[in-house]
């Protein structure tokens, strides 16, 4: 099946980008997670969080690559994605929301409240 193909060419797309990020190497981190993302987007059985975790990555590698714009512009598709996940994980959500106010304090932008922590 061609949906098949496109999974395991994604997979391992993203496993070669994340021995990239390991050495160091985020240009091409950045561009392989990229193109994980777009064939994740065509395809209609990808979760809302696999896709989440995947921009949440690439913000986190723009950050590295000192990419603030671009890093913001991810993170907040992950964390959009996050919230309107039914099976939201909070940690993973929260994580997404505090480097995302890192990157927005670094751009001289006032900081939202986003704080998805639960009172118990």
């Amino acid at each position: 099946m061609p949906n098949d193909i496109l999974r395991r060419e994604a997979e391992r797309l993203r496993h070669l980008s994340e021995t990239c990020a390991q050495q160091g190497d985020y240009t091409t981190a950045r561009q392989l997670l990229k193109m994980v993302i777009e064939i994740e987007e065509s395809d209609i059985l990808v979760t809302k969080e696999a896709l989440a975790a995947d921009f949440h990555e690439l913000g986190w590698i723009c950050v590295l690559l000192d990419s603030k714009q671009e890093a913001q512009q991810y993170l907040q598709l992950a964390l959009d994605l996050r919230l309107a996940s039914v099976q939201q994980d909070q940690k993973q959500t929260q994580e997404t929301a505090d480097l995302l106010k890192q990157v927005l304090a670094e751009m001289g932008v006032p900081k939202p409240n986003l704080d998805f922590r639960t009172s118990h």
